[in-house]
């Protein structure tokens, strides 16, 4: 089934939480906040060079979540770091839109079945729409096959955010980093976002905004 990166970032997320993963919130949060981003950019209202994101089209997309981000792109080309920063504090509320269209899709549990399911067993199994996105895109970078704009671009989220042993084990990672890094910087936008949420951790990081 076709998600959008907004989704398909939430899925991975809960998908990890489920196997004892972690990736930090604030990691977490960025990669949120970047799938809005790249979502908007497939739908053709920004683009993007190495460092700078620019408004082409402020019509709304239709979407409440993505269209508020939007609106805070109007006004000049501003830095990718400077746009991250700005919507950060929205990532909560993008990430919970984007987990009620995966329930009300059957994707993920409702969240009341969940929580009672957490009091009765320890673990609770990874949702096996999370496990088809990880095996569909694992796949992907075990083949040679060249990656259509929206999976590179999940990629490159993938790989920023730290999610990328939900999808290989660490040793099929290794041997395939030629091919991730590849895959991850096919888009520009990629290239340019995966770059500012590392900057903006390592931020996060020297200011002690990071548990």
């Amino acid at each position: 089934m076709h998600w959008s990166l907004p989704e398909a970032v939430a899925l991975l997320l809960r998908s990890q939480d489920r196997a004892g993963g972690h990736v930090p919130q604030p990691l977490g949060d960025l990669a949120i906040v970047s799938a809005a981003l790249m979502e908007l950019s497939l739908a053709g209202r920004i683009d993007t060079d190495r460092d700078l994101l620019t408004l082409i089209d402020p019509r709304p997309i239709g979407d409440a979540e993505l269209d508020a981000v939007l609106a805070t792109l109007a006004g000049p080309p501003q830095p990718s770091v400077a746009a991250l920063s700005v919507l950060l504090p929205r990532a909560r509320v993008l990430r919970e839109a984007a987990e009620l269209r995966l329930v009300a899709a059957g994707a993920l549990p409702d969240p009341l079945a969940t929580f009672l399911w957490d009091l009765q067993r320890p673990a609770v199994p990874v949702p096996r729409a999370g496990a088809e996105l990880a095996a569909r895109v694992a796949l992907l970078l075990l083949s040679d096959e060249i990656p259509a704009p929206r999976d590179a671009l999940l990629v490159g989220l993938v790989q920023g955010s730290g999610l990328m042993r939900l999808l290989l084990h660490p040793d099929q990672a290794a041997a395939r980093a030629a091919r991730i890094a590849w895959v991850a910087g096919l888009e520009a936008l990629s290239r340019s976002l995966t770059q500012a949420m590392r900057s903006t951790y390592a931020r996060l990081l020297r200011d002690g905004a990071v548990a």
